[in-house]
């Protein structure tokens, strides 16, 4: 009988994690961010982004739109448009969204 070594493998899984709270103190936001990541217990590479109103941690793609808006998307939509698909396609899904929102932000989530 043959004694395997077992590793504890870390899944693949996708999350987003972080907060909005404008006017806050984000002091500790890296350290909240890094126990938020451990708990979502996942092996891929994650994108940080933290500012005076917002701190956001994912493993999709994210886009940050001045001070006050960040756009994250895990997965990969289906645009509407040539430009926006192209935008997916060349920068990133989370920047496509961006720029539908620029576009329409009443109707971007149908774009």
């Amino acid at each position: 009988m043959a004694l395997h070594n077992k590793q504890s493998l870390k899944p693949h899984t996708h999350g987003l994690s972080g907060w909005y709270r404008p006017n806050d103190n984000t002091y500790n936001a890296d350290i909240e961010l890094a126990k938020m990541l451990a708990g979502l217990n996942t092996s891929l590479p994650t994108i940080n982004y933290v500012n005076n109103s917002y701190a956001c941690a994912t493993t999709g793609s994210m886009d940050s739109l001045g001070e006050t808006c960040v756009s994250v998307i895990i997965g990969r939509p289906q645009w509407k448009t040539d430009r926006l698909e192209n935008l997916a396609t060349e920068v990133s899904p989370s920047n496509a969204l961006t720029a539908a929102y620029q576009e329409d932000n009443n109707n971007f989530l149908e774009k």
